[in-house]
Formats: C-alpha cells, sequence, structure tokens
C-alpha cells in the first residue's frame, strides 16, 4: 500500500495575476475553469487539476495531494496514518468536488505542510494543448511533477513519507560548497520517475516550507525556449542552466512572485526498483546552475 504519484499542488499567494502571467505566458501551463472554491486552476496533461492558486498572504504551498489507485487504498492509508499517530480528516464531498477527485483524506505531515491523499481524479474534456510547450508536459502515470521541501527533523520526514506513505528512496546530495552550509538532500520516489519528492533539513527556520516546484517537459529545446521568456520577461532566474549528476535532468531555476523557485527541466533518470542501488553524490550540479539569487530566506 503506497501513493501512486504526485497528484496536484495548492499554493496560497498575494498576487495571482503575476503567477497567472508566469505559469501561462511564460512557461505554458493551460488555465483551466476556476475550481468550485474559488482556486484558478491550471493543467499540464489530461488531469483537470494539478496546480491550484488562491489569493492569501502566506506566499507558500497551501497543500499537497498524492493520488492512490482507489477507495480500498485510501481506507488503507487513512488506517496506516492513524496507527502511526497522525490525526486524519476525511474530506467531504465539497472538499473532493475542488479537488476533482472522488475521494480525499487530509493529514499534517511532520513539518505542518497540509496532505492530502486521493483517488478518482477529474479528466479533462479536452487534450492538453500549449502554444508555447509544443513537446508538453510530462506528467501522467508518473505524476505532476517533484518538488522539495525544508524540515527540522530529516527521521521524522523520512519515517512519514517511507513508512506510511510508501515512498522509496532513490539517493542522496551531499553537498559540501565551503560557501553554503552542508545539506544532505534526501530524494525519494513513487513510480519510475526519479523523485516526486526532496526534503533537506536545515540549521535555521525557513521563511517558506516548499523551496521550489519543479514540472518537466519532453523536449530539451522547450526548456532552452522557456529560458529565453524567462529572460525577456524579466523573471528572476534563481538557478542558470544546468545539470544534475543525480536524477541526469537539464533544467532552469526561475523565482515565482511570491519568492519561493520553480524548476522547468528536461529529462531524467526511471526508476526500476529491482536493480536501483541508492547512491550518494557530491554536488547538486555537475555544470551550469550558477547561483543567481538566495535560495533558501530565513524567517
Amino acid at each position: 500500500m503506497a501513493v501512486r504519484s504526485l497528484g496536484y499542488w495548492g499554493f496560497e499567494v498575494s498576487d495571482r495575476s503575476a503567477w497567472q502571467q508566469l505559469l501561462v505566458d511564460q512557461m505554458g501551463l493551460m488555465r483551466a475553469e476556476n475550481g468550485s472554491d474559488g482556486a484558478y486552476v491550471y493543467r499540464i496533461d489530461r488531469y483537470q487539476s494539478r496546480l491550484r492558486v488562491y489569493e492569501g498572504a502566506a506566499d507558500d504551498i497551501a497543500f499537497i495531494g498524492w493520488e492512490v489507485s482507489g477507495p480500498a487504498e485510501l481506507e488503507a492509508m487513512a488506517q496506516a496514518l492513524q496507527q502511526g499517530g497522525y490525526n486524519v480528516q476525511p474530506g467531504d464531498a465539497a472538499l473532493a468536488k475542488a479537488r476533482c477527485a472522488e475521494g480525499v483524506i487530509v493529514v499534517d505531515d511532520p513539518d505542518g505542510v497540509r496532505t492530502e491523499i486521493f483517488w478518482g481524479p477529474e479528466i479533462a474534456a479536452r487534450a492538453f494543448v500549449s502554444s508555447l510547450v509544443p513537446s508538453g508536459f510530462v506528467g501522467a502515470p508518473n505524476g505532476a511533477g517533484h518538488h522539495v521541501l525544508l524540515v527540522r527533523d530529516r527521521e521524522k520526514t523520512l519515517a512519514f513519507y517511507r513508512d506510511i506513505l510508501g515512498l522509496k528512496l532513490s539517493d542522496y546530495i551531499r553537498s559540501e560548497d565551503p560557501d553554503r552550509p552542508q545539506l544532505l538532500v534526501t530524494f525519494m520516489h513513487a513510480n519510475p520517475r526519479h523523485h516526486s519528492l526532496a526534503f533537506a533539513e536545515i540549521p535555521f527556520q525557513p521563511k517558506r516550507k516548499m523551496q521550489h516546484f519543479a514540472l518537466q517537459v519532453a523536449s530539451m529545446s522547450d526548456v532552452g525556449l522557456a529560458y529565453d521568456r524567462i529572460l525577456a520577461a524579466g523573471t528572476p532566474v534563481a538557478m542558470t542552466l544546468g545539470h544534475h549528476p543525480n536524477c541526469d535532468s537539464f533544467s532552469f531555476y526561475g523565482r515565482t512572485p511570491s519568492g519561493l523557485d520553480f524548476e522547468f527541466s528536461w529529462g531524467t533518470h526511471e526508476i526500476d526498483d529491482a536493480t536501483w542501488v541508492p547512491k550518494t553524490y557530491p554536488q547538486l550540479s555537475d555544470w551550469g546552475h550558477k547561483v543567481e539569487l538566495d535560495l533558501i530566506e530565513p524567517a
């Protein structure tokens, strides 16, 4: 019993119109109908809802949705969470409708990130089409992409996502850059996508719970074209074009209007659990990814 993929993100932001320009006009997402709860809803594939944006002051992640295969798996997950000492709340029909799902439960992870586990995603009536990303985004069946969380207790976080949600270890990066604090970043997968989740324990209280979220496209050229659009629009670049050695992805990082970052990437390892061996890498990037902005802002 485990989650099968990363389903969706919900963000609370102070400037939804600026997010709209970033997501649609620069990154190439497709705007869907507003949610029944007033959310601005965005698509990257046939799922009706992958990214939801709400008006508010937090300027951070509001909730993260993980998909399971069906109602029996959702009930089993609820029981596992309760046995693990977590307070699980069943989502009502209104919440399920808002999330474009058949059923939802809600729980906080060890750092207070609202975690929604759902089954039965709504499929959009029309195929995803974006003139800005002709190759398309890499979504279903392996999920929306990935994200990186900033955590207080690595072991508690690992136990929650590994022992209860059922994610598996992909690998580690232990960054020993002399100009920055040492970080051990843990990467975890729910399916063949190299990682749907990564997290790092940091020695101070961060301003935000999420460091970045990431979308993957099917063509290297679409990363370059997006980079040109970001530069032309004057959107801040957090890290320039570069390559990650652990997952073999090519990407750049930009900064959202809320101050958290996004990664726009192409290419990644696909994991076969029968043969995969987790490793520890000494650096986040083996070329490029020049850091242009502070990546973690203190509270």
